[in-house]
Formats: structure tokens, C-alpha cells, sequence
């Protein structure tokens, strides 16, 4: 099983022992929860070359294959990404957006705002920032594509025909898009991106990897099973994985 997204740091309030401590047992958990491939997705903001040193010495010989990676927040730290990669044998980038014009849509906090928009609006505004992000051709896997449904304020159209000119521009660079698990542990109650994207990533020929944006190790893994079935019956066969910021496949 593939896990890519996982957050040893959390939003980057742990101290070095910590770290250590926390990915020794984010290991355990995977271990336990049969993944193969871990994927360290660490906020950019909150990870330097010291915490990937820290994983090459003490990862274990365990049969658990260690990714190293890292979300960057498009439009906030992608640059930092970019530099960072310069320092640290990256095996992928996650190019996502948690922020229009810095309102961090994604907060609870900041929730309210939503009442201010017009919901076709939104999604159509947000859509086109990602689709922004994809162009630019810097991020290996675009991380929950439809991010914006998390607190199920939801449009009048399909969310999956706001999003056509994005899925049609993620397919022209062949792009690997996410499915994150995360989302059905939020108010919305569904995986990102949901199951009509997902069928038209499928006719696009578009490439799915997983992750369950786990920041704490007993999340690591969960629902992915769900999440495989679902990828079955819509009819792919194979995950993406990354090594060295090079893709290759694996058998669903």
C-alpha cells in the first residue's frame, strides 16, 4: 500500500527529539496498517535538510520503503520547495493551494468567510488558481484537488463540471493528482477529489496516487483501502510512486 502524504512535523511544532520520536512510531503505525511506501510530505515552511538527515539515520530495516518529500503551498512557499530540492534528494513535490488571496479558506477560523461568496464563484475562482499552479509544471503530485469543499459549503453545479478546464489542463502535462483520503474525516464527508472527478481523471488517462495526510501516526493509512477499492471500480489498475522525482507505476 502507498501512503504519500504524511506529516511527521504536523504544522512544524516539534523539537528534533520529537521528530525522531514521532517518526519512529509514524513507521510502527504504517507497519502495522500495511503500507509498503511512506511518503514524508513535510510543509515546506516547516522542514529544513536537518530533519531529512535525521530520517536516513534513523529509519529502520523494516521492509518500509521512506519517500522523501514535501508539500509546498502554491503562491506562499512553492519557491521554497524548489530551493529546498537543491539540498535534499527529493523523491516528489505536492503542489497545493490552502490559500486565496491570504484568506486560508481551509481553517476553521476562517470558515465564516465563505458566506461572502457566491459558491459557483468560488469554486470556479479556486480552480483556476490551481489550474495556475499546474501550469506552472513544478510539482510532481497536485495534493486534494477540490480542497475547497472541506466545510461542505457546496456550488449549484457539479463540482467535477467547475473543474473541467483544470482536469483537462492537469491531463495536457500529465500531472499526478492525489486522492487524499483526509477528506472524509472533515464536515464534507468525502475523499478529495471526489468520485465524478475521479471517473473523468480516469477517461483523461490521468495518474492517481494516495495519501492520507496523516499528521498524527495513528492516521497514517486510514481509509486508503476504501480508497483503492473505489480507484478499482472506476476502472484503474495501477499508483503512482516517485523516486528522485522520477515517476514510475505500482499494481493497484
Amino acid at each position: 500500500m502507498i501512503d504519500l502524504h504524511v506529516h511527521v512535523l504536523g504544522e512544524g511544532e516539534y523539537g528534533d527529539e520529537e521528530a525522531r520520536q514521532r517518526f519512529l512510531e509514524f513507521q510502527r503505525k504504517a507497519l502495522k496498517k500495511g503500507v509498503r511506501y511512506l511518503g514524508l510530505a513535510e510543509h515546506t515552511y516547516a522542514v529544513d535538510k536537518c530533519f531529512y538527515d535525521m530520517v536516513m539515520k534513523t529509519k529502520r530495516e523494516n521492509g518500509l520503503i521512506i519517500l522523501l518529500g514535501t508539500e509546498a503551498d502554491y503562491g506562499v512557499n512553492s519557491n521554497m520547495a524548489l530551493k529546498l530540492a537543491k539540498s535534499v534528494p527529493l523523491d516528489y513535490i505536492i503542489g497545493s493551494v490552502h490559500e486565496l488571496n491570504g484568506w486560508a479558506f481551509d481553517l476553521e477560523t476562517e470558515r465564516w468567510r465563505y458566506g461572502q461568496w457566491d459558491l459557483d464563484e468560488l469554486f470556479s475562482y479556486y480552480f483556476r488558481h490551481v489550474q495556475e499552479m499546474v501550469s506552472h509544471g513544478n510539482f510532481d503530485i497536485i495534493g486534494h484537488l477540490d480542497l475547497i469543499k472541506k466545510f461542505n459549503f457546496l456550488p449549484r453545479t457539479p463540482i467535477a463540471d467547475l473543474a473541467s478546464p483544470l482536469l483537462a489542463a492537469i491531463s495536457k502535462v500529465q500531472a499526478t493528482v492525489e486522492v487524499n483520503t483526509s477528506g472524509w474525516f472533515k464536515p464534507v464527508d468525502d475523499c478529495y477529489p471526489d468520485n465524478a472527478i475521479l471517473k473523468r481523471l480516469f477517461e483523461l488517462n490521468v495518474p492517481v496516487t494516495l495519501g492520507s495526510d496523516a499528521h498524527e501516526p495513528d492516521e497514517v493509512g486510514r481509509e486508503l483501502e476504501r480508497a483503492k477499492d473505489e480507484l478499482k471500480r472506476i476502472g484503474y489498475t495501477r499508483l503512482a510512486v516517485f523516486r528522485q522525482r522520477k515517476r514510475y507505476f505500482i499494481s493497484l
